[in-house]
């Protein structure tokens, strides 16, 4: 069995095994920018100059979210101070995208299901790729996410800001 622990990079081969996917993160934000278009309920203006002003700053996230997920009166300072802190920590989770499945009319506007605050961190840190776990139709999957990463590139943990992946065997 494979595990992720911090220190080197994770490999685009152990990523298949585990099912998961190092997507493009500029393709992904084609599709879905939580700084265009944010997916949380009555936030309007979220920009990356506010994340970076707010890890310039030193925000610390909502203590709310380590208690278990977000609170519906996040406001959009919060939401700021999750991307902050993402970017300037890292995270090792893949994100979840849904992508549908057309040819059985099933179509996703916004198929990041899990990981809108993963995907700006690495928006705001210029990671090319991202940890992914993926659903829906493999071609169109391929058409809208484009080719997934060539073997000499990193994910998108494997910043300077935060720790890289490894995987070992147990």
């Amino acid at each position: 069995m494979s595990i992720a622990t911090p220190c080197s990079p994770i490999t685009p081969t152990v990523c298949e095994d585990l099912g998961y996917r190092l997507v493009s993160v500029s393709r992904l934000s084609e599709i879905c920018n939580p700084f265009v278009e944010p997916p949380w309920k009555d936030v309007e203006a979220l920009t990356v100059q506010c994340v970076l002003q707010a890890m310039q700053d030193e925000i610390r996230q909502p203590d709310s979210y380590s208690d278990g997920g977000l609170s519906k009166s996040w406001t959009v300072d919060n939401h700021i101070a999750r991307i902050a802190h993402l970017a300037a920590s890292g995270w090792s989770d893949p994100i979840e995208v849904d992508v549908g499945v057309p040819f059985l009319n099933c179509w996703v506007d916004w198929p990041v299901i899990d990981g809108n605050h993963r995907l700006a961190a690495a928006m705001v840190r210029g990671d090319k790729y991202i940890l992914s776990s993926i659903a829906g139709s493999c071609d169109y999957m391929r058409e809208r996410l484009g080719r997934f990463l060539p073997s000499a590139t990193q994910p998108s943990h494997a910043s300077p800001w935060a720790p890289r992946i490894h995987m070992v065997n147990e």
